[in-house]
């Protein structure tokens, strides 16, 4: 049971050690209104086992727990039972199970959906699993139960601090604009630090998606560095911006390769939200932006880009722009209210180090010499330092999330690889391409500190967080059925990263940087 949960009722309760009860196996039935789900329970089950936290509470307050466990209504029955510690210690422990007795379900069959516990239900579960010690091989079983998609009451939500990583992120982010935009813009500009590309203290990120979003225009241009469409934006207090343009709708999906299409605008920002949520601080600032044709591009616009311009068969203007990609039969208009819709992203006026990816695609039939090669990592790790190597299955983690597959290479700015070019996510909400994973499943190790960031997103809160700090801008950013490829996604990456504890143990894989 999580900390925090237990000592609600029970604040001088005690932890003691994981433990394991055998001849019981775990199930799901009693719907509780309040989790909005149904609740564990044992069922006794010869050859099956059951790992748990024991802990240790005052016999004068076990009534406390029996009032949680809801004894009184009957829904659970408190039964004394012989559990063994890690160490071959046998404990005389109190547990509680259901009143019903369920029977096992058949080998292939799936947890019917009204015996599916709630995504904060099953969270609660598998981070109580982490905190307590659980074997890794038992939590990754915990993550194969299905959840019925729904979230706690708040009153729940608000006790336990549901989502467990949101708190912080909230006042980061829900924040008036407070300070001059300029003078947020320019303090931005003028940032210097070793922990992050831009401010994350005392509200700037939302602060600096705001300016990014309000700021007057001045000057617009062609970007016409790299394959894609996008324009450069000079704000009236001489900051720049990326506005990559919107080409399809949210709804689209993108067939054919994991690099196939136009860059998603959408992506672009997703992705800035998701690095927050990630811990990841390289990443420039993004969020949507419209701008409005005939009163913010074409007065503003430098020779260079009117001459990119042309009038569609309605009469608008619209834009091919310049770029390696870029054709005069492929535009960009404005929708019926004259403005085009794009992700904004400030400009990083930095100089970077370029290097190639060591897992680049080829972008031919030819096939890399990694995709050949599972034990491709032992070259990569003669050549590359551990603190590189960390970084990038990092990238790896954040690009198998949203699916970008076309990082074909990386730039490094204060020995830290910054995550640029982030539009090819978001294609395909069907589809994971888990050769994007390579780095994670072939080196077998992972940042320390970037496996707690992920422990504290099961059972849907990394979808759930996106879409509340998204809000605050006022951003849609995908689909409901992106949101829901995000975290079934993040489940393959427990399961990679078990895979390799199981294998290799956790003092192995997981590194301190």
């Amino acid at each position: 049971m999580l900390d925090r949960r237990i000592h609600l009722r029970n604040p001088t309760a005690e932890f003691y050690s994981p433990a394991v009860l055998k001849g019981y196996r775990l199930d799901f039935n009693l719907y509780v209104p309040s989790w909005r789900g149904a609740a564990a329970t044992i069922v006794t089950d010869p050859g099956s086992s059951v790992w748990g936290a024991v802990w240790i509470i005052e016999r004068k307050q076990m009534y406390r727990l029996d009032e949680q466990e809801g004894v009184h209504l009957r829904w659970y029955i408190p039964i004394n039972v012989t559990v063994t510690t890690p160490q071959g210690r046998d404990l005389i422990a109190r547990t509680y199970r259901e009143s019903i007795l369920l029977p096992k379900l058949s080998e292939g069959e799936t947890l019917p959906p009204a015996r599916r516990p709630s995504n904060t239900y099953l969270q609660v579960m598998i981070l109580g699993a982490y905190e307590a010690g659980l074997p890794p091989q038992y939590i990754g079983y915990l993550h194969t139960f299905p959840t019925n998609g729904r979230i706690a009451d708040s009153h729940i939500r608000n006790k336990l601090g549901y989502p467990f990583n949101v708190s912080d992120l909230i006042s980061l982010f829900n924040s008036s604009a407070g300070t001059n935009s300029k003078d947020v813009l320019y303090e931005t500009e003028k940032w210097v630090s070793d922990e992050s590309l831009f401010p994350h203290t005392n509200g700037a990120p939302g602060q600096i998606l705001q300016a990014i979003q309000n700021s007057q225009i001045a000057l617009v241009d062609n970007a016409p560095k790299g394959t894609q469409l996008k324009l450069l934006l000079l704000l009236e207090g001489k900051q720049k911006l990326y506005f990559k343009p919107k080409r399809y709708e949210l709804d689209n999906v993108i067939k054919g390769k994991i690099y196939a299409g136009y860059d998603r605008h959408n992506s672009e920002v997703f992705a800035y939200y998701l690095a927050m949520v990630l811990n990841f601080k390289w990443i420039a600032p993004s969020v949507i932006r419209k701008i409005h044709i005939d009163k913010d591009i074409v007065p503003k616009a430098t020779l260079a880009l009117n001459k990119t311009m042309v009038k569609n068969e309605s009469g608008s203007t619209c834009i091919y722009g310049k770029c390696f990609y870029c054709k005069r039969n492929e535009t960009v208009c404005p929708d019926q209210n004259g403005e085009i819709e794009g992700a904004a992203i400030l400009y990083l006026d930095r100089q970077f180090k370029i290097h190639k990816s060591p897992w680049r695609r080829s972008y031919t039939t030819r096939k890399m010499e990694w995709e050949e090669d599972n034990n491709f990592c032992k070259k990569v790790i003669g050549t590359l330092s551990l603190k590189r190597i960390l970084n990038l299955i990092d990238v790896a983690v954040f690009d198998f999330l949203i699916q970008n597959g076309d990082r074909h290479r990386y730039e490094v700015y204060k020995d830290q690889i910054v995550l640029l070019d982030n539009g090819k996510g978001l294609g395909n909400p069907t589809v994971d391409e888990l050769d994007i994973l390579a780095p994670l499943y072939q080196c077998c190790m992972l940042s320390s500190k970037t496996w707690q960031n992920l422990e504290l997103l099961s059972g849907g809160s990394l979808s759930e967080t996106i879409e509340l700090l998204a809000g605050y801008q006022g951003n849609k950013l995908a689909t409901e059925e992106h949101f829901k490829a995000v975290d079934r996604r993040l489940m393959k990456i427990y399961a990679t990263v078990q895979y390799c504890i199981g294998k290799y143990g956790s003092t192995k894989v997981l590194k301190k940087n």
